[in-house]
């Protein structure tokens, strides 16, 4: 067997090439499964989405702001996740704002030009920062950290970020790896199933045991296709 994280261009050619290996491969696009490949369905939006729901349900009055990536539906998914919690979202305190509100930069983004994102940001007081891995570096958790916020993201944290961490949003490989494994190693490819969403990392100083059992369940909801992450909730 062997397995890719991340589906390489030449998939066919390499189950072709080795006929009595199977190979699982994850990806976000659409990938013919074969008789000897089997696919884990990555699902970008499904993990945007629960991060935007999750923010807003850690917040207070809702403030919170997220530091995206410029490429691909992440932002759309994000703020449709955040309201599909709160609807209008609208804060009770001055500065009256409607959250979540995000920032979004190119790939590759130096870590001052999303500090100085983080300063317009922080115009409508923010109490929560979600920090993708595009823009996650040391020296904007450092940054982050020394004003205070409570912080979450799309990869575990350095250590000594973690006091000021809530939890991490990410795919979770394992779980669809762990569905494929019976018929893979009994030599039955042409499987597909979707990825899963992980809260992984949680500090319950910072997260709550109450309202991480309320993100599951908007997370089983989702996975059984009664929430779709491109829909804007009714407002």
């Amino acid at each position: 067997m062997v397995v890719f994280p991340s589906a390489p261009g030449n998939l066919a050619e390499l189950a072709a090439a080795a006929p009595q290996t199977q190979f699982v491969a994850a990806s976000g696009a659409d990938l013919p499964a074969g008789a000897n490949v089997s696919v884990i369905r990555l699902r970008p939006e499904y993990t945007s989405f629960t991060a935007g729901y999750l923010g807003v349900v850690l917040a207070f009055d809702f403030r919170m702001g997220a530091l995206l990536p410029a490429e691909g539906t992440a932002a759309e998914t994000f703020v449709n996740g955040g309201r599909f919690f709160c609807g209008l979202c609208n804060s009770t305190y001055s500065p009256i704002v409607r959250f979540p509100v995000v920032s979004q930069a190119p790939a590759g983004t130096a870590a001052g030009q999303w500090q100085q994102a983080v300063d317009t940001l922080q115009q409508n007081y923010l109490y929560v920062m979600y920090v993708s891995p595009e823009a996650a570096s040391s020296e904007l958790l450092s940054y982050l950290t020394a004003m205070g916020y409570t912080l979450y993201g799309g990869q575990t944290p350095p250590d000594e970020f973690r006091s000021r961490w809530a939890a991490t949003v990410r795919e979770d490989l394992v779980t669809p790896l762990r569905a494929l494994w019976p018929g893979v190693i009994a030599g039955q490819g042409g499987q597909t199933v979707e990825a899963s969403v992980e809260i992984a990392d949680v500090n319950a100083d910072l997260l709550s045991a109450g309202r991480l059992e309320q993100v599951q369940k908007m997370i089983a909801e989702m996975a059984a296709g009664r929430i779709y992450p491109f829909n804007p909730p009714m407002e």
